[in-house]
């Protein structure tokens, strides 16, 4: 049997950031909980508009507002099973999720590429069963496996299975089974596990054209987060600040960085910080204030109040590489726009060609 593969998010075709997040329900139709889904589901649809490709992520910040909330319910493949679900799942190579305290919600789509395996820790294997089943097969190759320590969580699962099977469906079964590394609080309930302290969670498909109907290879990656424990404890400051700081240490000043790269500085200067934990929400923040490139727009609040016009900070260097933008730029860009030179508003331009204008 073949690999997994792992991906990561590439640039937004889309991003929603006024919404509020509804977690699955299994209610009746008539029950004002699945009322209340269907109806944010309807309207997630509609404002996403027709996205006509494959091989895409989806991405879901989530602000549960109180730091009670962030390890109790919430659960966030609750929150992206009928999104994806929704939206059609075979579109769909990467779903991920994060959730915090403060600073709003959001929502991404756009198209994944190739990624990097984690280093966390790590199970992969091979089984045949339905997707029922799968719950038993993760928890018994789990036993093992040493418990994480209490607190919060990342965790990443990866399938490879036939195009014919819904990968959606696997999701519930696969994080039912981690009970041994999450925690089972009720001893006589294995396949409840304590999953509600998982903060960020990826979710990667491979298809297998090879795989017959119930073959499949799943992978589980897992690791604890060294988070404050309280909001008085966190840092409570704009994440584009820390972007900078981060891009700043990464020599963003005086050259390009690859994304990836000021993705990890940021990472690593950072690790405390659950906003912008995954590159999708860490891209899409950078994106909104990079002056040169056609994801920076938000059609759903006037230009004077977007980003890139307010606090314009990066430039799009080539495919994929950012620097930070000189004071000398961001004077000429404030000239250029509040002149309405045509310019400052196409989707994508060379930077030079601000003082050639």
């Amino acid at each position: 049997m073949e690999g997994l593969t792992f991906w990561r998010a590439g640039e937004p075709l889309v991003t929603l950031t006024d919404i509020k997040p509804v977690l699955a329900s299994w209610d009746a139709k008539t029950h004002p909980n699945q009322i209340r889904l269907q109806a944010y589901l309807d309207d997630v649809q509609q404002r996403l508009g027709e996205i006509d490709q494959d091989g895409l992520f989806l991405h879901l910040d989530v602000d549960v507002e109180q730091q009670k909330r962030l390890e109790k319910h919430h659960d966030l493949e609750n929150y992206l099973t009928p999104l994806v679900g929704r939206l059609g799942q075979k579109r769909f190579v990467l779903a991920s999720a994060t959730k915090f305290v403060g600073g709003g919600s959001r929502l991404m789509v756009g198209k994944a590429v190739a990624g990097s395996r984690p280093d966390f820790a790590s199970l992969e294997f091979a089984c045949a069963c339905a997707s029922d089943d799968v719950k038993k097969e993760v928890r018994q190759r789990l036993l093992d496996q040493a418990a994480l320590p209490s607190g919060p969580v990342e965790v990443w699962h990866a399938w490879r299975c036939p195009p014919q099977n819904n990968w959606v469906s696997l999701w519930k079964p696969t994080g039912d089974g981690m009970g041994p590394v999450l925690g089972e609080p009720f001893p006589n309930r294995p396949y409840y596990p304590n999953d509600d302290r998982i903060v960020s969670i990826a979710m990667h498909l491979t298809v297998g054209p090879e795989l017959s109907r119930t073959s499949k290879r799943v992978g589980l990656y897992w690791r604890h987060l060294e988070l404050p424990r309280s909001q008085g404890a966190r840092k409570i400051g704009r994440m584009i600040d820390y972007i900078v700081q981060a891009a700043q240490t990464a020599g963003a000043e005086k050259k390009a960085v690859r994304l990836s790269d000021l993705f990890r500085a940021y990472r690593d200067q950072f690790p405390d910080l659950t906003r912008g934990s995954s590159e999708a929400s860490y891209s899409a923040t950078l994106g909104f204030h990079t002056l040169n490139m056609k994801s920076r727009w938000n059609r759903q609040i006037p230009e004077e109040s977007q980003s890139w016009v307010r606090e314009p900070l990066f430039a799009r260097v080539g495919r994929g590489c950012y620097r930070l933008l000189t004071s000398q730029e961001i004077s000429r860009f404030r000239s250029a726009w509040a002149a309405g030179e045509p310019i400052v508003r196409a989707d994508e331009f060379e930077i030079d060609n601000l003082f050639k204008s």
